[in-house]
C-alpha cells in the first residue's frame, strides 16, 4: 500500500485512522504490528507512534501482553459520547443566535448533505453529516468550544460508523438536519435547540440499543 507524500509518520497516522474510521477493520480487531508495518513498508518504530497516536484519539486499545486492538464503542460511550455532543452543540446555536453570527458555512453544508445521492457511500454520508456539525459549532467562532468538540471527532466517527443499519436510506440522514438549520437561521433559538437535542439524543439511543443488542446475539 503506497502512502502520499508527506512525513511517512503522517500518512501512515491518516492512513490508519481512514481505515478504522470506514469500518475496514472490525472492532476489537488485533492490528498485528509486522503485518501493518509489512504492508506500509514502514519500520516498526514508525508504526508503533502512530498506533500510539490513535490510541489517544480513542480509535485504539492497548492491552498488556496481547497488543493493539481497534476500539469497540459500548452502549455506555455512545451514550457519554453523545451527552456531550448536546452540551457543546445547544451552547454553539445559543452563542450564534444570541450574536448573529454568520451562517454561511452551516447553509453551504446543510446543501452538501441535502444534495448527497441515493447510493452514496456511508463513509460518504458520515463525511457530510459530520461536516454540517462541525460547521455548526465553528459558527460559534470559539476557538475553544471548537477545540472541545474536536476532542470528540474520532470516537463521534467511531460511533457513527456503527449507524448504517438505523437509516432505510443516506436521504433519511440528510432530512433530519434542514429544520434544525432553518431553525438556527430564523433566529428561533428553543426551537432550534429542541430540534437539536432531540436530534443528537435519539440518534445515540437508537445506536446505543443497537449495540447492546448485537452484543447479546454474540453471546
Amino acid at each position: 500500500m503506497s502512502l502520499n507524500t508527506v512525513s511517512a509518520l503522517d500518512a501512515l497516522t491518516d492512513a490508519l485512522r481512514s481505515r478504522i474510521l470506514n469500518g475496514d477493520f472490525d472492532p476489537d480487531e488485533h492490528l498485528v504490528e509486522k503485518s501493518l508495518a509489512d504492508q506500509y513498508a514502514v519500520a516498526r518504530h514508525t508504526l508503533r507512534i502512530a498506533l500510539q497516536a490513535l490510541e489517544s484519539e480513542g480509535l485504539l486499545r492497548r492491552e498488556p501482553r496481547r497488543g493493539v486492538f481497534v476500539a469497540s464503542v459500548e452502549p455506555e460511550d455512545v451514550l457519554d459520547i453523545f451527552r456531550a455532543r448536546v452540551a457543546l452543540e445547544l451552547e454553539a446555536v445559543h452563542v450564534i443566535v444570541s450574536r448573529k453570527l454568520s451562517l454561511d458555512a452551516v447553509r453551504e453544508a446543510c446543501r452538501h448533505l441535502q444534495a448527497i445521492p441515493r447510493d452514496a457511500s456511508w463513509t460518504e454520508v458520515i463525511n457530510r453529516d459530520f461536516a454540517f456539525h462541525h460547521a455548526l459549532v465553528h459558527a460559534a467562532a470559539s476557538p475553544r468550544l471548537a477545540r472541545t468538540y474536536a476532542s470528540l471527532q474520532a470516537e463521534t466517527r467511531l460511533a457513527m460508523v456503527r449507524q448504517k443499519p438505523l437509516y432505510a436510506t443516506v436521504t433519511a440522514v440528510a432530512d433530519e438536519h434542514g429544520p434544525i438549520f432553518d431553525a438556527v437561521a430564523r433566529g428561533a433559538e428553543k426551537e432550534a435547540c429542541a430540534l437539536l437535542r432531540h436530534h443528537i439524543e435519539h440518534s445515540g439511543q437508537q445506536l446505543a440499543a443497537f449495540i447492546e443488542s448485537r452484543r447479546r446475539d454474540d453471546r
